[in-house]
């Protein structure tokens, strides 16, 4: 079962996207449940989920994702369950109360490394009180921190076209937190702009996410 978010971005995965991919690696059914996102209770959609046992369940829900977890649990799911990146924000895990306990979770960070302590610590001095630890954040900060790289290795002023090829250049590139990327335009197909597409599978163990050998 795929839960996704009821509205027009929440529906180009959850509908157009998820469901391919997992028939694509042989899972013969997908039911998908559309939760609206401005519902208090997620509850009668989560149940709509569970009545259908599945093997899996992926939570496609960026907000509330936390309530959604805890309701599968106390509905008495006990399958796998898979989760989007803001599933494993601190207060997400917090507000499920342990259903996010075995989570997995595709992530394009590593969040065990000492640039992920660099992150953290940049973070807890600059950023907003109460940011979350998670993707989003994630990606904002290796981003400035890439582009502060590439830039810094252009002579004189940068123009359009010497910022544009910097960033071609070249191959495997360092990327901060994540996997080297290259800008040739085939990473991820119709998605030329995508320069990598890998990505670490992790699960929540301990309340914390740690890398995975899941296959």
């Amino acid at each position: 079962v795929v839960l996704y978010f009821d509205n027009s971005q929440g529906k180009i995965a959850g509908l157009g996207i998820l469901p391919p991919v997992m028939k694509a690696a042989g899972i013969s059914t997908v039911k998908t449940v559309g939760i609206p996102p401005t519902t208090p209770d997620p509850s009668p959609e989560v149940a709509q989920a569970v009545s259908a046992h599945p093997d899996v369940v992926y939570v496609d829900i960026p907000n509330n994702c936390g309530v959604v977890l805890k309701d599968l649990k106390s509905l008495g799911y006990s399958g796998k369950i898979m989760g989007i990146d803001p599933c494993t924000s601190p207060p997400a895990i917090s507000s499920a109360a342990g259903a996010a306990e075995g989570m997995y979770v595709a992530s394009a960070f590593d969040s065990t490394g000492s640039q992920f302590k660099t992150f953290v610590t940049a973070l807890q001095k600059y950023g907003a009180p109460n940011t979350a630890i998670d993707g989003i954040s994630e990606a904002g900060f290796a981003t400035v921190m890439n582009v502060q790289a590439v830039l810094s290795k252009i002579s004189g002023t940068p123009t359009t076209k010497s910022i544009l090829a910097a960033f071609k250049s070249g191959s495997n590139n360092a990327n901060y937190m994540s996997h080297p990327y290259t800008c040739d335009g085939t990473a991820l197909a119709k998605a030329v702009s995508v320069c990598n597409d890998n990505y670490l599978m992790e699960q929540i163990t301990n309340g914390k996410t740690v890398e995975s050998n899941a296959t």
